[in-house]
């Protein structure tokens, strides 16, 4: 059978028995019924991620990486082709046509072995990489990622990164740690020597395959600190060594570098910052699903299967996950994103990447948006010589593109795969958005000279100007001056805030005063945005001085203001009888009683507010060397008292209802405050137990302002708001409202839900049945519009409306629905009592788990051919390629001997079992040929809870009996591991309930007995008994290993020896 008659066979297979395990399904018929459209679960909502790493830079990132894999070459065990089509692959010429089938395009098709090229001895792989830094730019971030395959293959005790054959992968050797999780990598930058990068544990993650058993697992680290002397403007080289990853068929490893750079401020290049977030947990992922399957059978599943699989099982092409973009000006964002992943295989299915729900071109060969994952790494350097960089690595993609979007309500990013046919782990995003943020102030100061000595006040008027909101704005001026207000509330774009600011006068012909306005528009990073604005005051010289400066100019009421005090004597003859009085603080004095020519004296005065915004001043008599008395005053200066308060009021829409019923909360908070000083900022209100809405950024003397929130009601009782907010000074206001009583009644109904089987098996029916009870009394009365909702289900598959429910009274209704994954059902009941007033329940989370039994039978004879009389060889091997164990019997109809059953612990999910038996062909006149068909019946444990049909199949071998007797039979003691003659295998098939297929042989296979499983029985014709997993797969590549043309003849290494 041609392998695309076989690929056919079995889709004929797979969707017969999706569509007869969905008919097996019971249906209850109660009140209402509904079936969904097979295999259509919601899909889950994407998850929201937040940025491991945030930082705002004048400049960017880049991204490079490798493989520590490399082609064999000449000598090595090269795989399933040649070193030369394995270096064709690697440059991006691998040809057309059969590349999807056969693996020669990717790591599938080769034995890879480690790349080491460092030279150094302690290290067992080793690739190298460029980055390139712009001159003049530091570096403010890097990370090093790693990761690839474990070598773990579910069923399979060996070490394997594909459907395991006779020939397993190697464990990377000395000094590489027993497991990926325990070793560390090297990391060379420069000409510098290879140091270990420090583990951290929680960065370890494994990803398993949907259901292509592999795993491959992923990891991270900080590795700033090894780029502190690295000068831009030049390629800088990168070498990563002992990244645990086993060499082999199909294994993929290696590690990718993310480097985030900066100027001190903007450039040419960089204009604006850029707001760079880097990723690396929880990312999307996809799966081989069924090609996954299919390939312990049927290696490289033609691309026929691939467009039926998305229509088969939906909902596990993919995932999606949300990233919290920082500008809602996305179209104009200039948005780049980088992605490492690992194992993706160039010409290995069409999964696609997609940014907010359009598929990216892949940026590499820009040939498409198919086959997004290839392995293109940028920067990547070819480990066996100088030359073009690979095109394909065969491991690792490493790579960025710039996604055209358009502007939204928010700066989210969704990003998302779509795979089938390949296994792809993404490990780490990047994404980098252009912002505009932008702060501008304008400073108005006195149009006339000034006196020595006065105080001079400033207007600063603050705007954001920029296109994101504005937090922790904060203004500074010159000459210690005192602003008010002293806090501003954020500022979204547009909004501007105005304050005045007092300083005191230099003793010079002019003066410049300089005031620095500083905010955030990335809370918690160096994401700042700042802006200046001075202006110059001309001062008439005074002979002498008195400056009184407070400071602060609002206070409230007990709190203590300190002024400071400075008498200047400008002249050249001295002061004496020096006397200050203070008209607010009493007591206050000159330190001394002389002021000597060209000096002054400093001190402070210190006083409690009163009730009232008061003003005060100093006065400074003394004599001078002429006698002649003098008196000097200060400026007179108001000082603000002020009683900020906030009133905050809490209504509810209803004041009495059930239990889990939403309560809309609405608050009333007003600013009591009259004065101008007692504006307030950052007021949050909050209902404690319940909700709290998002806070008030300003609230103005007099103003009121409203903000709701919803919460669930759980228990009766006095609902009280609470609001805090911050006055001009800095100080917090607090308010609290009279409680308001909330009655919550218990719902007068209940729902519970079951399914009609916890497992069901992919693609067969589960019926879901609801049923409302009302439990109130005769008193209630009837409720009304009874509604079941659930939202894990279709939505064509939600039962009616029932009308109306009298006390005591129940109604069920069911949902038939086809699950293409395991999910808890949630499900909420509401209805309307007799009042008017809603009620609504929920229940239970309810678990259904959906399995895929699988298995398919292979069933081979050596020799094809024989005389009458003559002993052949029968071999049967079952393989479970599902995903749970499974109970196994197989029956041969001209090979008793092969017949065996597998109870107890079954076969294990991703293993196999074969047996081999010798039959003595019939001497007489019995036809022209002698078939025996091996079937099996198998069946998932009793505990893992399946309720479907046994799983049948067949497949069966044909010896073609020649003319005349065969010789009579060696003795014994015949060597039972020597090589028979080429032998034939038939293509058997998946199994399926209640359905039989079968298979025959008509050449010579090009496989060999499968060894997977931990507990292979191997009964052979001279009597040998019970051998483990291991011991197939000796006797197997023992036997067949030095057969040209067969796929244990290219793998094994001695064969050709």
């Amino acid at each position: 059978m041609s392998r695309l008659q076989a690929a056919i066979a079995i889709t004929l297979v797979v969707v017969l028995s999706l569509l007869a395990a969905g008919g097996d399904a019971v249906r209850p018929g109660p009140l209402t019924e509904n079936v969904a459209r097979p295999g259509l679960l919601p899909p889950p909502p994407p998850e929201r991620l937040e940025p491991s790493y945030r930082e705002a830079v004048y400049g960017d990132f880049v991204l490079a990486g490798n493989s520590v894999l490399r082609c064999p070459v000449e000598g090595e065990e090269p795989g399933s082709h040649s070193p030369e089509q394995c270096r064709a692959a690697t440059a991006g010429n691998a040809g057309s046509g059969g590349a999807f089938e056969d693996g020669s395009a990717n790591n599938s098709g080769y034995y890879l072995h480690h790349a080491d090229v460092d030279g150094v001895a302690d290290t067992f792989n080793s690739s190298r990489a460029t980055v390139t830094i712009p001159a003049g730019a530091k570096v403010r971030h890097a990370r090093l990622n790693w990761g690839g395959h474990t070598g773990r293959f579910i069923g399979f005790s060996g070490v394997n990164c594909v459907q395991p054959l006779a020939l397993q992968g190697e464990r990377p050797p000395q000094p590489a740690a027993a497991e990926p999780r325990d070793q560390a990598v090297r990391l060379a930058v420069g000409q510098g020597r290879p140091a270990v990068v420090p583990l951290d544990p929680a960065h370890f993650r494994t990803t398993d395959g949907l259901t292509e058993p592999t795993q491959i697992y992923t990891n991270w680290a900080d590795v700033t600190d090894f780029f502190g002397g690295v000068a831009g403007g030049t390629p800088v080289s990168v070498t990563v060594g002992n990244v645990w990853v086993p060499t082999g068929p199909g294994c993929a490893g290696g590690w990718s570098l993310t480097v985030v750079f900066g100027h001190d401020g903007p450039t040419p290049a960089h204009p604006r910052p850029r707001v760079v977030d880097i990723y690396s947990e929880d990312l999307p992922r996809g799966g081989a699903l069924l090609p996954g399957l299919l390939e312990p059978l049927l290696p490289g599943v033609p691309p026929i299967l691939d467009g039926l699989l998305p229509g088969l099982v939906p909902g596990l092409t993919g995932t999606d996950v949300v990233l919290p973009g920082v500008t809602r000006n996305k179209a104009g964002a200039d948005v780049t994103i980088g992605v490492t992943a690992f194992d993706g295989d160039w010409r290995q299915g069409g999964e696609s990447l997609t940014v907010d729900g359009a598929a990216v071109v892949e940026p590499c060969s820009s040939d498409g948006t198919a086959d997004f994952f290839r392995s293109c790494a940028l920067g990547a350097e070819d480990p066996l010589g100088p030359g073009p960089s690979p095109v394909n690595n065969l491991s690792v993609d490493a790579k960025v593109f710039a996604p055209p979007l358009s502007d939204g309500d928010s700066g989210d990013v969704e990003v998302g795969m779509n795979s089938v046919g390949d296994f792809v782990v993404v490990h780490s995003l990047v994404m980098s958005a252009a912002v505009e943020p932008s702060v501008s102030i304008t400073l108005t100061g006195p149009s006339e000279p000034v006196k020595e000595g006065s105080l001079v006040s400033f207007t600063a008027e603050i705007t954001n100007d920029g296109s994101l909101p504005l937090t922790e704005v904060a203004l500074t001026l010159d000459g210690g001056a005192r602003c008010t207000p002293g806090r501003f509330p954020a500022l979204a774009p547009g909004q501007a805030v105005a304050a005045t600011c007092v300083r005191t006068t230099p003793g010079s012909a002019a003066f410049t005063t300089k005031a620095t306005v500083t905010a955030s528009y990335l809370t918690g990073t160096s994401g700042k945005v700042t802006a200046s604005a001075e202006v110059t005051t001309d001062v008439v010289a005074s002979a002498y001085v008195v400056e009184r400066l407070p400071d602060r100019f609002v206070v409230r009421q007990g709190a203590t203001v300190e002024f400071a005090v400075r008498l200047a004597n400008n002249s050249d003859e001295d002061l004496t009888e020096v006397v200050y009085q203070d008209d607010l603080v009493a007591g206050c004095a000159a330190p001394a009683a002389v002021l000597p020519a060209r000096s002054e004296a400093e001190f402070t005065c210190v006083a409690t507010a009163p009730e009232a915004t008061f003003q005060s001043g100093g006065v400074m008599t003394a004599v001078t060397a002429s006698g002649q008395r003098l008196t000097v005053s200060s400026d007179r200066v108001t000082v603000s008292v002020i009683a900020p308060a906030v009133a905050v009021a809490v209504s509810l829409r209803d004041d009495v209802v059930y239990r889990g019923t939403e309560v809309e909360l609405t608050f009333s908070v007003t600013n009591t405050g009259t004065g101008d000083e007692e504006a307030l900022t950052d007021v949050a209100v909050t209902a404690e137990g319940l909700c709290s809405p998002e806070p008030i950024a300003q609230l103005l003397p007099g103003e009121t302002a409203e903000a709701g929130c919803v919460a669930d009601a759980v228990r009766s009782q006095d609902v009280v708001a609470k609001a805090l907010a911050t006055d001009v000074s800095g100080e917090e206001v607090a308010g609290e409202s009279p409680p308001v009583p909330l009655t919550v009644l218990e719902p007068l109904i209940t729902l519970t839900q079951v399914s009609d089987r916890p497992v069901v098996r992919n693609g067969a029916e589960v019926g879901i049945t609801f049923t409302v009870e009302h439990t109130g009394t005769a008193e209630d009365g009837p409720v009304t519009d009874v509604r079941i909702a659930s939202p894990t289900l279709p939505a064509d598959c939600l039962p009616e409306v029932v009308p109306s429910l009298d006390p005591g009274d129940t109604a069920e209704a069911s949902c038939r629905a086809t699950p293409d994954r395991s999910f808890d059902n949630q499900a909420f009941a509401g209805a309307t009592d007799a009042t008017g007033r809603a009620m609504t329940v929920g229940t239970t989370p309810l678990r259904v788990v959906v399995i895929n039994p699988a298995l398919t039978i292979s069933t081979s004879v050596t020799p094809e051919t024989a005389k009458r009389g003559a002993r052949v060889d029968f071999s049967v091997v079952v393989r479970n390629i599902g995903d749970v164990p499974m109970t196994v019997r197989v029956r041969n109809d001209n090979a008793a001997d092969c017949d065996f059953g597998l109870t107890g612990s079954g076969l294990p999910a991703g293993a196999a079992h074969g047996v081999r038996c010798t039959v003595t062909l019939p001497d007489g006149d019995t036809g022209d040929e002698l078939t025996n068909t091996a079937s099996f019946e198998a069946a998932p444990l009793p505990e893992v809870g399946d309720s479907g049909e046994p799983l049948t199949g067949a497949d069966d071998a044909t010896v073609t009996l020649e003319a005349g007797q065969a010789p009579a039979p060696p003795p014994p003691g015949t060597d039972p591991g020597e090589a028979p003659p080429p032998g034939g295998v038939g293509n058997g098939t998946i199994g399926a309930p209640g359905n039989t297929g079968t298979g025959r042989s008509s050449g010579t296979s090009r496989d060999g007995l499968a060894s997977t499983g931990a507990s292979i029985w191997l009964p052979i014709a001279l009597g040998v008994g019970l051998l483990l997993a291991g011991g197939a797969a000796l006797l197997v590549t023992s036997r067949r290993r030095h057969e040209p043309g067969t796929v244990l003849y290219r793998w094994w290494p001695e064969s050709r020896r």
